[in-house]
């Protein structure tokens, strides 16, 4: 077992420990029609894509628990509903990190994401104050 695996695996452990407690004080919303609740955890640094298709070995939907180290932030991920696509989602890159879509969660609420595969390449070229504004 990689390290990687293995902070997987201890996490995992924490969480199921911490659900089970009734004082846990978040749930894990996404129930399956079996009545399980899928989870996946994800590290902070694991890539979004990488965690996006754990989610589709689910069906689709899944409860996301991300590692933040001294804390955990827990995700929904679901389909969109059919004809919901909207131009108003954000574009995030298969390579970016967990910890990035949970700081644009925390700033900005819920979101319509859309994959940008690795083929992509998006930059940050420079940033300017505005003069005057």
């Amino acid at each position: 077992m990689d390290e990687l695996t293995r902070r997987r695996v201890a996490v995992a452990r924490k969480i199921f420990q911490a659900t089970s407690n009734p004082k846990f004080g978040v749930s894990l919303p996404i129930q399956a029609p079996d009545g399980e609740r899928p989870v996946v955890v994800a590290l902070r640094e694991d890539s979004v894509g990488y965690v996006f298709d754990r989610v589709d070995d689910y069906g689709g939907s899944a409860n996301v628990v991300v590692d933040l180290g001294l804390s955990i932030a827990i995700i929904t991920v679901t389909p969109d509903p059919p004809g919901t696509a909207s131009k108003a989602s954000h574009p995030i890159h298969d390579d970016s990190p967990m910890e990035m879509l949970v700081v644009l969660l925390r700033d900005y609420g819920p979101q319509q994401c859309h994959r940008i595969r690795p083929d992509r390449e998006t930059r940050l070229v420079g940033e300017q104050e505005l003069i005057g504004a």
